[in-house]
């Protein structure tokens, strides 16, 4: 009798599968084979996107010729703190000599209060967090009585309190910034010292800790000798001008909805890497103090913990952030591990533990730093192994020329003169370019958005498909994209000297030695494998060289006793192997020492191996390079053949 096929009364859920059941063809797939699918999907859409790139290319480069004939609006106005006219306010009862001037809030609705002390001339204003009022009312009464305020006797600090509750119920009538950068749904820019447009009432208040760090945004000098002095001998040097145009681009990132990332230089002490970051950071500002200025521009040491960096990054919001030198970060255990923590902390742009204690929690910006070594290098001889999410992120970029930063040194005699010559343009115009840039956006932001974000994607997308012959990695490919638009834009903005097809040569040629560092240069790529691989043939031939005299030769007949220590000291000894020929047979712990000066024991078994010059154990599913081979006797006259090393001398041309 036929049965009729049941029908489920369910509601069909299609396009749903649990990842366990199978694919969307109803085969069952396991672990591998659903990365293998998301890779493959992860290709497909990446060739969807090359198409769509290369079929967009001939319309994005007639935007571009037609828009150089476009006016760029007038730059936005720009208000020091100091200068921002106070409100009157109210009197508090009770408190002298400061009074309530409204309520503000902040992005994330939290309420502050604005108290405006002393009288005249000479008043300023103290903005802090509602919440401060009953949870820290010290370090209110602190802040007043360091802006003047007579508030902090015993008999006033209720009074004062009591007096500003009392005033909250009043609607906010200002908006509060608690970091730099845009605010108020790109109406305003905030600065450190000042803000940039004028359509909204706003006040700055930073995380104290934050706060620490104003100081070295004020600008001075000019952003046209900044070009003149700076800019002419950054040109040529792709290096630099691929920092100084990463360095503009923090204020992009929020327009253009895309990520944080670490852009770190590699290379030699000494070749002027700490330079090259002097320069572009002083774009936003410099140091007060000129010998701290001179060493670092308006970067920062890596000479603080991971947690302690967030207040550093929360200063830099929307700015150029840069940290010299990774080499000082204090970390426990692998040092490679804390750097891949650091990266994905400051790409996630969130703050982490005790940090968040003023509700401030995220930051956007691109890092500038240096390192002496890769992280793939940093990983040798530890467990850790870096994936391309993280090298994606932390994008490392090698020096164009062998232990040196610039390739042109325009005339000078050596690279201390173009180093003392061009520190001192920079720091006599800090601050200048930064300002003069965010003027600029500013103004674009507000006369045409979609106008300026459009045409901030073209070149994002002119680059893009222009230089996918270098790579066709999508993460970092878009990275120096990203780079290559801000710098087009600081170039439209007359503030970088050179062309637009300057600036995409220069980041070619980074975005290649990006790829041989991390892939055929990296530890286990390609190159790093054939060097790695004769490194190794030549130091075990000079080893073998040196030690064949003290060798001894194995085998059952061979005389040697394994209860002998004077045996167990040799350092090797010699077999003839009926089908592999002449042999030489290490200790493990013989081997692991001799090696390790090149690479570590793993992987110079993994590249003797695949040279075909080790002996390998292969048994059921699992493979071993401890190989037993017959060396002597035991005591009792027993066979000896216990686990060892075994290359092959004469593939080695040890013989």
């Amino acid at each position: 009798m036929k049965t009729e096929k049941r029908t489920s009364s369910k509601p069909s859920s299609k396009g749903h599968r649990s990842p366990n059941k199978g694919d969307r063809h109803g085969r069952r797939v396991g672990s591998r084979g659903r990365r293998r699918r998301a890779a493959k999907d992860k290709a497909d859409s990446w060739e969807r996107e090359s198409e769509l790139l290369r079929a967009l290319l001939p319309k994005v480069e007639e935007l571009v010729r037609r828009d150089q004939k476009l006016p760029l609006p007038e730059p936005s106005p720009f208000t020091t703190w100091a200068t921002r006219k106070l409100p009157l306010g109210q009197p508090l009862k009770g408190v002298d000599r400061v009074r309530f001037a409204g309520v503000g809030e902040d992005g994330e609705g939290n309420l502050h209060v604005r108290l405006v002390v002393g009288e005249g001339d000479r008043r300023r204003g103290v903005v802090v967090r509602a919440g401060d009022l009953a949870s820290e009312p010290a370090n209110v009464h602190r802040r007043l009585a360091d802006a003047g305020g007579r508030a902090v006797s015993q008999a006033s600090k209720g009074a004062l309190i009591t007096a500003v509750e009392a005033q909250l119920n009043e609607a906010p009538s200002f908006l509060v910034a608690t970091q730099p950068g845009w605010s108020g749904d790109h109406k305003l820019f905030v600065l450190p010292y000042g803000v940039v447009g004028t359509s909204v009432d706003v006040a700055f208040a930073p995380n104290l800790k934050a706060a620490a760090y104003r100081g070295k945004f004020l600008a001075v000098g000019s952003s046209r000798q900044w070009r003149r002095r700076v800019g002419a001998l950054l040109r040529g040097n792709a290096l630099g001008m691929l920092a100084a145009s990463a360095m503009l681009l923090s204020p992009l990132l929020d327009l253009l909805g895309e990520e944080n990332f670490v852009l770190v230089l590699v290379g030699a002490p000494g070749s002027g890497k700490s330079t090259v970051i002097v320069v572009a950071t002083s774009q936003w500002g410099a140091h007060v103090d000129r010998a701290r200025a001179m060493a670092l521009g308006s970067a920062e040491t890596a000479k603080h913990t991971t947690n302690n960096l967030d207040y550093v990054l929360m200063a830099h919001n929307d700015l150029g952030a840069a940290i010299d030198d990774l080499r000082m970060l204090r970390v426990d255990g692998s040092r490679a591990k804390a750097l891949e923590q650091l990266t994905l902390s400051l790409a996630d742009g969130s703050e982490r533990g005790r940090a968040n204690v003023d509700g401030q929690g995220r930051f956007r910006a691109v890092v500038l730093t240096s390192a002496n070594r890769s992280l793939q290098t940093e990983a040798i001889g530890s467990d850790y192994q870096s994936d391309r999410a993280i090298l994606d992120r932390f994008v490392e970029v090698p020096l164009p020329i062998p232990n040196c930063a610039f390739e042109d040194l325009h005339g000078h005699a050596d690279l201390s003169k173009l180093v003392e010559c061009i520190k001192e343009g920079a720091i006599a115009n800090a601050g200048a370019v930064g300002a003069d840039f965010v003027r600029h956006l500013h103004a674009w932001v507000q006369a045409d958005r979609q106008g300026c974000i459009d045409w901030l994607r073209a070149r994002i997308i002119w680059f893009m498909a222009n230089s996918q012959k270098v790579t066709e990695l999508e993460r970092p490919l878009r990275r120096f994209a990203l780079i290559y638009a801000a710098g087009c834009l600081a170039i439209r903005f007359g503030l970088h000297p050179w062309k637009k097809k300057e600036l995409a040569k220069a980041l070619r040629a980074c975005l290649a030695g990006h790829l041989r560092l991390t892939v055929s240069e990296a530890p286990g790529g390609p190159a790093d494998k054939a060097s790695a691989t004769s490194r190794l043939l030549g130091l075990l031939s000079d080893w073998y060289r040196g030690k064949r005299s003290e060798l001894r030769k194995a085998g059952l007949g061979s005389g040697l006793v394994a209860d002998n220590s004077e045996v167990r000291q040799l350092p090797g000894f010699l077999y003839d192997h009926p089908a592999r020929g002449a042999e030489v047979l290490l200790w493990e712990r013989q081997f692991a020492d001799l090696v390790r000066p090149v690479c570590s024991p793993d992987l110079a078994k993994q590249l003797l191996l695949e040279a075909g010059l080790i002996a390998v154990d292969v048994n059921a599913n699992r493979r071993s390079f401890s190989v037993k081979r017959p060396i002597g006797r035991t005591a009792d006259g027993g066979k000896w053949r216990p686990n060892v090393i075994a290359l092959t001398t004469a593939a080695l041309s040890l013989g």
